[in-house]
């Protein structure tokens, strides 16, 4: 089997991370770490019960020196107590040989001889006991300063060698003398068991035992440990439960380590195949939480289970007495830990610039849209959606510089730098201040830029937002382009306002851009990579959702290209490349603009106020084709591409959406079939008309009224008169529907059809439905009635819908919430009349001048009106508007009858 490394990756990771451990933990590299975790687990645990084993009597230098009236008075007190075991950690020097033989006899006493190396080559009894004991059979252990690590002393000699010699410490004698047999002992080193403090021992001064006697319960079954509280030959120690303060005692460190052995309570270490088995377990599971959770989830889940490591080693030695090497467990985790996120974040970072390598391309196949942010020319971008929507003749863009008030010349189309008369640059000076002032496009008094041949007005844009001058927009305009100067100062403000917007989120993109990519600013905030896996796996999805839409987008049955904002192809489909093939069309090499007017019969005034409407009020639009290459009967649909809500919460952070739009849809939907069918109906009627035209034209000549003077009252003169009007009457409405008839089916499907005969009540209750959550909003009631037949009126399908709904949406704001609207419908004349009326505010006075004057003041109810007037003009019909101020306002719009 061949050995991969990328496929056992986690496997030659575990075993680097337990070799180096194991080997280490052999070697004592962790010695140090592992004690101070030892001692930090002796100290937690909470102060025990009194020992039930033992109990140390304290004394000092002063009674050691004395005699028989202690030692041997103490010792008799002591065995008449019932004592389990006696054990004095020296040898009273004064006592007589009475003393030793009584510590004899007992059975009971057990001495510590301190050891001095080497021994000589006497008897060892002669050189380790007092000359009064030599002839008498005593017990005794050997005592010798307890082994440290780094100074901190933790562990007794179980066993300890002289001249070769094997003799058990002070402590195992004294258990084998007590401890009833088999029992297990140590023979080696053992852990000294410090758990419930320097309160766990009991202890009593010898003083008060000869001044106020032996209280026997305090003794009996416990073995009592006589020795030495402080004294210059013996040491004070500094163990795992001692303090700066307070150090222990050479007899509370013999009483410690003598209790470990009576209590069984001597701590094992755990043996080198289970802590092998638990650096396996520990090093897995870390592996393997590295590699399926993310890094601040990872992070946290292993610091609780390191939580939960320490807890288990604190409890195994607190309840079990076992002691498990904190230390490897930890770095086991931790260093697995590092190494798979290490590893993870270079295999990450290899597929990152491996698939950021190849995506610009993709995204270029794909048809990536231009971007103003990262664009290297966005002043052209912008110059270029100007000249698709405003017919203007020169263009001129300043920048301000940073941290100064003066400007700089940036872009400028059909004329040059050159062509600024104006040379101070100072935006503080007019005409820059005046601008300045009216925040708005202001018609410049005198000429900015140099004169030419063609007559032009001259116009100054100021590009300010949240209050900072960002730069100036000076073009201008043939005074004969200008339909309305409401509608241009309208379109000139709102490019005004969005040119501004984009330039200020502009500057913010390239500040943050810019930190992005400072390096040392990176080092300093410690940025790393983001999750790349999740990247990389995020962008094959994109990658393989473009392709879908991209399929999906080709598979649709009408030709279809889509248009950034600036007029740039970004994606067609296939059976519009057919199409463009057919007609000749470069859809990538030409603009919205030029694509419209090339297709259509639209000149280019006409489609720019087309792309104006789509932009701008976000309408859609329908254009028939005409070309002569393309052999088929063709409709243009443009629709804008709108921000909703779900994209408005996925949009790029700092990026304004200019117009509220991402793109225009241009859609041609073939109407052959239709027309065909409607051509059938056509020459159907054709047969229809021409036969009952002939028909009643022949029974008019049929009959002729008599010229007799006798029968000019009579009954059937007056019945002959009737039928001909009848006659003539039919004939007219006959021609009227045959004119109606013999409109072309492009110019029926448009939405721009100026006037064909409809229903109105259609429209009106349209218009009532795609209101009613504002109705209900405000509370508002709406009063109609409709009669149950209406006559058809001469208006546009979809611009009459329009009219109604700005109307009644300017009533709604009026009317008081809670109130009513009354809507009521009359016929008279051939005309058919409705009258809208609410109970509210009353538009203001200035408004209605504003609806019939020339007037320069932006306002979009005002706009919305005029070209609700300009549409009921154009249909032949009128649209009154009158208010009262407190009682309300009254709308009535009259339209022609049909037949």
């Amino acid at each position: 089997m061949t050995f991969t490394h990328n496929r056992y990756t986690a496997l030659v990771f575990a075993a680097i991370v337990i070799g180096l451990l194991w080997v280490a933990h052999f070697l004592s590299a962790f010695s140090l770490l592992n004690g101070f975790a030892y001692d930090g687990f002796m100290r937690s645990f909470p102060s025990t019960a009194s020992s039930e084993k033992m109990i140390v009597i304290e004394t000092n230098p002063d009674y050691a020196a004395r005699g028989d009236d202690v030692w041997v008075k103490l010792l008799t007190d002591l065995l008449a107590s019932d004592a389990a075991g006696i054990a004095f950690t020296f040898f009273p020097q004064q006592t007589s040989r009475e003393f030793y033989q009584l510590a004899s006899t007992s059975n009971k006493l057990i001495f510590g001889a301190h050891l001095v190396q080497p021994l000589d080559t006497a008897s060892e009894n002669e050189f380790l006991l007092p000359k009064t004991a030599l002839s008498t059979e005593i017990e005794y252990g050997l005592i010798s300063r307890p082994p440290s690590q780094h100074g901190v002393f933790r562990e007794q000699h179980g066993v300890l060698k002289a001249n070769g010699i094997e003799f058990p410490g002070f402590e195992k004698r004294v258990a084998e003398i007590i401890l009833p047999q088999p029992h297990r002992l140590p023979d080696a080193d053992f852990r000294v068991n410090f758990i419930g403090n320097q309160y766990r021992i009991p202890k009593i001064k010898i003083e008060r035992i000869l001044n106020d006697g032996l209280i026997n319960e305090l003794v009996s079954g416990r073995t009592v440990l006589v020795g030495y509280n402080k004294h210059q030959s013996s040491s004070e120690y500094y163990t795992p439960v001692s303090t700066d303060d307070q150090k222990t005692s050479d007899v509370m460190f013999h009483a410690f380590a003598l209790d470990t052995l009576l209590s069984d309570r001597q701590i094992e270490d755990l043996p080198g195949w289970g802590l092998l088995l638990l650096l396996v377990v520990v090093t897995v599971a870390s592996i393997f939480l590295g590699q399926w959770l993310g890094f601040g989830l990872s992070i946290m889940i292993s610091l609780i289970i390191s939580l939960i490591y320490v807890l288990i080693c604190w409890s195994a030695l607190g309840y079990f007495y076992l002691w498990i090497p904190i230390v490897e467990i930890l770095l086991a985790q931790w260093i697995s830990f590092f190494l798979v996120w290490g590893y993870r974040v270079n295999q990450e970072q290899k597929s990152l610039e491996q698939m950021l390598f190849g995506f610009p391309l993709k995204s270029r196949e794909k048809g990536n849209p231009v971007s103003l942010y990262n664009s290297d020319e966005p002043w052209e971008l912008l110059i270029s959606i100007i000249n698709q929507s405003l017919n203007l003749n020169r263009i001129i863009f300043l920048e301000r510089i940073p941290g100064d008030h003066r400007l700089k010349e940036i872009k400028a189309s059909n004329c040059s730098m050159d062509d600024i008369l104006e040379k101070r640059r100072d935006y503080q000076r007019t005409p820059y201040s005046r601008a300045i002032s009216a925040n708005r496009p202001i018609l410049l008094d005198s000429n900015y830029l140099k004169e030419i041949a063609t007559e032009e007005q001259q116009y100054m844009a100021p590009l300010i937002f949240a209050g900072e001058v960002l730069g100036f927009w000076v073009f201008t305009v043939e005074p004969d382009k200008i339909k309305s100067y409401n509608k241009f100062h309208a379109l000139t403000y709102s490019f005004m306002v969005q040119v501004s917007e984009t330039l200020h989120y502009r500057h913010e993109w390239f500040k943050r851009f810019g930190n992005e990519k400072n390096k040392l600013w990176s080092y300093l905030r410690v940025t790393g990579n983001e999750q790349i896996q999740q990247l990389n796996q995020s962008a094959t999805l994109m990658d393989k959702r473009v392709y879908e839409l991209q399929e999906v987008f080709n598979s649709i049955n009408t030709s279809c290209v889509l248009y950034d904002l600036f007029g740039h192809a970004v994606m067609a489909n296939r059976d519009m490349d057919e199409l463009a093939r057919q007609a000749n069309i470069r859809l990538f090499n030409i603009s919205m603009l030029e694509f419209i007017v090339d297709i259509t019969e639209f000149d280019e005034a006409s489609a720019r106020d087309m792309i104006q409407r789509v932009i701008f009020d976000h309408e859609s639009k329908s254009i028939p084709v005409s070309h002569k290459a393309i052999n088929r009967s063709f409709m243009l649909h443009i629709l804008p591409l709108r921000y909703d809500d779900s994209t408005q919460q996925q949009r790029i952070p700092n990026e304004s959406q200019v117009f509220q739009i991402s793109g225009v849809l241009c859609e041609l939907v073939d109407v052959t079939d239709l027309k065909q069918m409607y051509q059938l109906k056509e020459k159907m009627f054709e047969r229809f008309y021409f036969q009952l035209n002939e028909d009643l034209q022949a029974s008019l000549l049929t009959i002729q009224l008599p010229d007799n003077e006798t029968l000019k009252d009579s009954n059937e003169l007056v019945a002959l008169r009737n039928i001909r009007g009848k006659i003539n009457q039919m004939l007219e409405m006959l021609q009227q529907l045959n004119t109606q008839m013999n409109v072309d089916i492009e110019h029926m499907i448009t939405n721009n059809l100026l006037c064909f005969p409809i229903d109105a009540k259609i429209a009106i209750q349209n218009t009532i439905e795609s209101l009613q959550d504002t109705i209900n909003q405000r509370e508002i009631k709406i009063n109609y009635q409709l009669p149950d037949f209406m006559s058809l009126v001469f208006a546009s399908p979809v611009e009459l819908e329009a009219v109604l709904h700005s109307v009644l949406q300017t009533l709604i704001e009026d009317t008081y919430e809670g109130s009513e609207i009354w809507i009521s419908v009359e016929e008279r004349e051939h005309l058919l009349t409705c009258h809208l009326q609410n109970a509210g505010i009353g538009i203001s006075n200035a408004k209605p001048e504003k609806l019939t004057g020339d007037t320069k003041i932006l306002d979009t109810d005002v706009l919305n009106f005029n070209y609700a007037i300009h549409c009921v003009n154009r249909w032949g019909g009128s649209l009154n508007i009158s208010s009262e101020t407190g009682e309300g306002s009254r709308v009535d719009l009259v339209l022609r009858c049909f037949l």
